[in-house]
């Protein structure tokens, strides 16, 4: 399994973006840290369901990177919660 490491780091600045085509979520993140032991919060996993609980269930999930100037997405395969020993997670 790979890791989401924008999971790890997340903002939860969602928003909502319909289009006549599809519903997209924008999930903005930053990097925060060079190890999760460095992020002083991050959301839970249902905290992270609490907040997309309020979309659209068919609605795309894109992630946001530098201000908006790179965009990505999210895979079941990017889930992991194996970790090495510095606290990197293995993929």
């Amino acid at each position: 399994m790979k890791p989401l490491s924008v999971l790890l780091n997340l903002i939860c600045k969602p928003f909502k973006q319909r289009t006549i085509m599809e519903a997209k979520v924008i999930m903005y993140t930053e990097r925060r840290g060079y190890s999760t032991d460095q992020i002083r919060h991050t959301m839970t996993v249902g905290e992270l369901i609490d907040c997309l609980s309020q979309f659209d269930a068919d609605a795309k999930i894109y992630t946001a990177h530098d201000n908006g100037y790179t965009y990505g997405g999210i895979g079941w395969s990017d889930f992991t919660d194996d970790f090495d020993e510095d606290g990197r997670g293995i993929r």
